[in-house]
């Protein structure tokens, strides 16, 4: 063994290069695979560490109605829990950088931050500052980017409508902190705001006024000792998971009668109001509608009373009338004989005298007569003037009452309208039929008033013919003066004897009409005693109408009153019923990890690290399987006649064999542990510090995976060992008489190209020795070739992975998405309101309502998650998404009656078009739909579905609950906008795309970081492979060169000579690598792909020019490299005869 080690150190020393060559690629490959494979499990083992110190929760439950201390109990007392937590959690608004955004606050743990009992779980780390001590302190979930957010600031919080779950509304900054509720930076969604949490802080318990828990942190038994991603841990975790599923079910009913105690007292509160005010106002309206009943009766009967008062004292007036008239007519007829008596006792006083003056009385009566007639006239005139006036008050009257027609009319048949729908006795009938009946009774005056003019019309008519008769009589009378004088004396004579008889009836009528009107004064002061009588009569009637007037209306007001007060507390028992019905039956959600958007991307980003993990090191191993079998095909074949020494001497085989492949594990191991222990403790970091800019884990501590430090090295040996004992095996089976021979060189041959005269002819000497060298050595071209394609095609899948995981976004977003705002609806749908800011041309250029709701699509036993679109108009979904395919970019012709589901999905379901596809509706019923075709998409899954189709497959109509829009604010007024749609009815969350592309460049740059470091391994991969190919291919044609320096060759001759070759090998390479590289990106972008997007196939076209400028560099460095080795060559030594 001892003459062993000593060959193999001698093979070193002798060849220090070769030696290098191989440890180095054996370093660079088991160390990249030590280091890639063991990356993913020490990411989660950090990750689990943290979780585990942090006592972070294995399941989170969370109820409608929230927990009560008989929920904890319940829970605490299920079988493979450990311990409980209930805890207090609300989201709220808040205004941090100008911007209104959500955030989620968190009470700590009941017994204080620092405890560290199972039962305080989610135990956040403080970073900075301390802890809260008052109600109005928090401590801040600490991110990248913190601006106005400080210790010492505050932080202001808008809870939302129907939401009191904090009693302090305002909190002091005293620290921040980190959570291992909130592993990744993307905290999560919401329902509030756009949709998104943007912060998280953790305040006292004090500072919540909720007497319900809003959910319980459970740990389960056994589960801190395992690896929290492993499947052993979710295999402890999930009966307990699956039996607190139950107990909430069980808990339910108990839970909701819990929290409808409260509202059924009050129930019955308010029913016992109710009833007591009932009661009452009944009773007080009773007494108030007897009391107006007995007061209009009384009224009637003063009525009737005082109707026959007034018959009565029309009766004694009318008498009175007549009496009064008679003694009127007797007193008149008294006086007109007594003046007749007078006048004749005055005639006869003298003849002459008394003749004369009764002329001249006579005289004077014709022009008091005249003179009556005269003011008769006077009084006709102004008694016309007076009628004319009156028939035009008369005629406006009448006017009036006509313009009124109409609206009695109208009220005529609104009255009969009312009568029909039973109405008759209502108010509106009741003043409708008053104002019918004033107009009948105004209008019945009027009549009565036109008629009353038209009899005095005839009257003064009448009158005026009387005063002509009596101008007429006038006449007579002057000629019957005439007469009279003649008369005047015989009349006188008779005077003596009629005076005394005149004396005698003057004295005897005038007793009588003493007597008369003495009778006459007794019944005028009858009368005048009655009309007083009848006037206070009326008054006090008068009065007791307007009292019960009064009295009616206090009613109307009281019965108003009560209807009122009794229509408040029925609507109070309403109101009260309805939030007792409104309560259903609480649904508990019981959530695991991986419900828990960290430590789930986390678990994603450590799978898609393993996938590529299982990939790169396998091309990584090919490429060293070249190099180390043309390296150790080299070194065999320099001790070509050592060998045949060996064996002609009667070495067995294995023996011969033995030096080589102890050399080959020597190398091969010493360079795997280097490899392994570099790898080990610098990529798992490496990959860990790029995926920390999405996560705000603890550093890793990087350590030796024995398991995959053993397998890079067991690898690294195997890969060693099985290319020695290739060939070795190759040379041993020639006979030793062969091998003791030098190898004989490659015959010469013409080569196809020199078949090709138009090219041939044209190349110079230095060109066609080239292209006959390439040629001549085939299996010298094939290993420079593979070893260049291997490295290339490494390169330039690790640039097509970065451009895949680059364009994804601008891909989505961008080209697919024609939309970058998101609104979410609540159940009520779009208020006027929100429509007006949605049309609004100004800020919003469009929009379009559809249903999008979450589901799981099935075919043949296959399910996948995602999302169900249907819109309101197909017309309108294409000015919103591309549908368009992949390979083509042509659109899908028909949107109408269509049902086109997404790329990912369909090729995880396997649907092409005319395939069926399971959807369950809103109600959990499954349906089936034919696909008529598939659209390109990167980002989650959907299925849009045609509302016609929809609704003749599951009979039911979708009611819209998310609006897609292209807004064109920006900055300030973008935010003003979505605080605008905040605040109308309807507007659940506003989330804008911007957001969301931004969550995707943070996860683009992580894995930009990792493919990066790929790029370098297989950059390193790169240089060295064409080092060690050249430095053989050197090694080889050292007589070669000797010889063409002999010829007369300068040194830059032969460095041409060989640089050629090696220019035109990386050349065929490259091309062959990019052909390669292209089916290893599309397996490599598979393999690394998760279920909720695709990765874009193409590769930009700068990733093939760097995979071939890289390719090329590494050449031209390699030549620079090895160009001292040309210096070197000692042209005797290389000349001297080998047979």
């Amino acid at each position: 063994m001892k003459a062993y080690g000593k060959s193999i150190l001698r093979s070193i020393t002798r060849s220090k290069t070769r030696f290098f060559a191989i440890f180095a690629i054996v370093a660079l490959g088991a160390g990249f695979a030590a280091g890639v494979f063991s990356a993913a499990p020490q990411m989660r083992e950090t990750v689990d560490s943290y979780l585990d110190q942090q006592n972070a929760m294995d399941i989170e439950l969370l109820s409608t109605l929230g927990f009560s201390q008989n929920d904890v109990a319940a829970v605490h007392s299920t079988e493979g829990v450990e311990a409980v937590m209930p805890s207090w959690y609300e989201d709220a608004m808040s205004s941090i950088d100008a911007q209104d955004v959500a955030l989620r606050i968190h009470a700590l743990p009941e017994k204080g931050a620092q405890d560290t009992s199972a039962d305080s779980m989610n135990r956040p780390v403080l970073i900075a500052g301390r802890w809260p001590q008052k109600a109005d302190e928090c401590v801040l979930g600490v991110k990248k980017v913190l601006r106005t957010l400080q210790i010492g600031g505050t932080v202001t919080v808008e809870e939302q409508e129907g939401r009191e779950g904090l009693a302090v509304k305002q909190f002091h900054i005293v620290g921040f902190v980190q959570s291992p509720m909130y592993l990744s930076y993307t905290l999560g969604s919401t329902d509030i705001g756009n949709g998104q949490l943007s912060h998280y802080l953790y305040v006292l318990p004090q500072a919540f006024s909720s007497t319900p828990y809003s959910c319980l942190y459970v740990r389960v038994k056994g589960a801190a000792e395992l690896n929290a991603f492993t499947q052993e841990y979710k295999d402890t975790v999930k009966p307990v998971y699956t039996a607190l599923e139950n107990v909430g079910k069980q808990r339910a009913s108990l839970r909701r009668a819990e929290v409808l105690s409260a509202p059924q007292e009050e129930l019955d509160r308010y029913r016992a109001d109710y009833e007591a005010q009932e009661k009452s106002a009944q009773e007080q309206l009773s007494a108030a509608a007897k009391g107006l009943d007995d007061a209009e009766e009384q009224i009637t009967e003063n009525q009737q009373n005082l109707a026959e008062s007034e018959r009565q004292a029309a009766t004694e007036e009318s008498a009175f009338n007549a009496a009064q008239k008679q003694f009127e007519d007797e007193k008149q007829s008294a006086e007109s004989a007594f003046s007749a008596l007078e006048e004749k006792l005055e005639e006869g006083q003298t003849e002459l005298s008394a003749a004369q003056k009764k002329i001249t009385e006579k005289e004077a009566q014709l022009d008091d007569t005249a003179g009556q007639i005269a003011k008769a006239k006077a009084q006709l005139a102004a008694n016309n003037q007076s009628l004319s006036a009156a028939e035009d008050e008369a005629r406006q009257s009448r006017a009036a009452l006509d313009a009124m027609s109409g609206e009695i009319a109208k009220a005529k048949v609104e009255l009969e309208a009312l009568k029909k729908l039973g109405l008759g006795d209502s108010q509106t009938a009741l003043n409708l039929s008053r104002k019918i009946n004033d107009y009948t009774e105004k209008d019945q005056k009027l009549s009565a008033v036109e008629v009353q003019l038209k009899e005095e019309s005839e009257d003064l008519n009448k009158a005026a013919q009387d005063l002509a008769a009596k101008e007429a009589t006038l006449e007579q009378a002057q000629r019957d003066l005439n007469t009279a004088k003649e008369q005047l004396a015989v009349q006188q004579e008779t005077f003596s004897e009629n005076e005394k008889a005149y004396q005698q009836q003057k004295s005897a009528a005038e007793e009588k009409l003493a007597a008369a009107q003495a009778e006459l004064s007794q019944k005028s002061s009858q009368l005048a005693a009655a009309k007083e009588q009848i006037a206070a009569g009326e008054k006090s009637l008068s009065s007791a109408e307007e009292k019960l007037k009064e009295n009616k209306a206090q009613y109307a007001k009281s019965k108003q009153d009560a209807d009122t007060r009794l229509a408040d507390a029925q609507k109070k028992i309403s109101n009260a019923q309805k939030k007792i019905n409104s309560v259903a039956l609480p649904v508990w959600y019981v959530l695991n990890r991986d419900k828990n958007v960290g430590l789930e991307s986390f678990s994603e980003d450590a799978n898609r690290m393993q996938s590529i993990a299982r990939l790169f090191p396998v091309f990584f191993f090919l490429v060293a399987v070249l190099v180390v079998l043309t390296t150790m095909t080299r070194m065999v074949e320099e001790d070509r006649l050592e060998i045949g020494t060996y064996k002609a001497l009667g070495f067995p085989k294995s023996r011969i064999m033995k030096k080589y492949l102890l050399y080959a594990i020597f190398v091969s191991l010493s360079g795997g542990i280097v490899g392994v222990t570099a790898g080990c403790m610098t990529l798992p970091s490496a990959c860990w510090n790029a995926y920390r800019i999405l996560y705000s884990g603890p550093p890793l501590s990087p350590r030796m995976n024995w398991f995959y430090a053993t397998l890079g090295c067991l690898l690294a040996v195997a890969v060693a060992v099985i290319s020695t004992f290739g060939s070795c095996s190759a040379i041993l089976r020639e006979k030793p008489a062969a091998l003791l021979l030098p190898k004989a060189p490659e015959p010469g041959k013409r080569i196809l190209l020199e078949h090709v005269k138009p090219v041939w002819n044209r190349m110079n000497f230095s060109s066609k020795v080239t292209a006959r060298n390439l040629f001549r050595y085939k299996k010298r071209f094939y290993m420079t070739i593979a070893g260049i394609v291997g490295c290339t095609a490494l390169m330039l899948t690790g640039f097509g992975l970065r451009d895949s995981v680059h364009h994804i976004v601008s891909y989505q977003f961008t080209d697919l998405y024609h939309y970058n705002m998101q609104v979410s609806l609540r159940s009520s749908g779009l208020s006027e309101g929100a429509k007006a800011v949605l049309n609004d041309k100004s800020r919003i250029s469009k929009w379009m309502a559809c249903s999008l709701r979450s589901t799981d699509f099935t075919k043949g036993g296959k399910t996948l998650t995602g999302y169900v679109v249907v819109p309101q108009s197909t017309v309108q979904l294409p000015d919103f998404v591309d549908l368009r395919s992949r390979m083509t970019h042509g659109k899908i012709s028909s949107v109408k009656d269509s049902v086109i589901v997404t790329e990912k999905l369909a090729s995880h379901l396997g649907l092409k078009t005319g395939s069926k596809i399971t959807v369950p509706d809103g109600a959990g019923k499954n349906h089936e739909f034919t696909v008529t075709g598939i659209t390109e998409n990167y980002i989650y899954h959907y299925v849009y579905i045609a509302p016609e189709i929809y609704r003749s497959v599951t009979g039911r109509t979708e009611t819209p609950n998310e609006v897609l829009a292209q807004e064109s604010a920006v900055g300030s007024k973008r935010t003003a906008l979505g605080s605008e749609l905040l605040g109308q009815k309807g507007i659940a969350t506003v989330a804008f795309l911007d957001d969301v592309t931004s969550m995707f460049d943070n996860v683009i740059h992580a894995l930009d970081v990792i493919v990066l470091i790929f790029i370098f391994c297989a950059g390193m991969l790169s240089f060295v492979v064409l080092y060690n190919l050249t430095n053989i291919n050197i090694n080889e044609r050292a007589r070669e060169m000797a010889t063409l320096r002999v010829l007369g060759f300068t040194v830059q001759e032969c460095e041409a000579y060989i640089y050629r070759e090696t220019t035109v090998l990386t050349l065929i390479g490259c091309a062959l690598g990019l052909v390669l590289g292209i089916f290893m990106h599309a397996a490599v972008v598979t393999t690394v792909e998760v279920d909720i997007c695709m990765f874009p196939r193409d590769i930009a076209p700068l990733s093939y020019f760097w995979s071939i400028l890289l390719t090329l560099g590494f050449t031209a460095a390699v030549d620079v490299i090895v160009r001292p080795k040309f210096r070197k060559i000692n042209m005797v030594e290389s000349l001297k005869s080998v047979d």
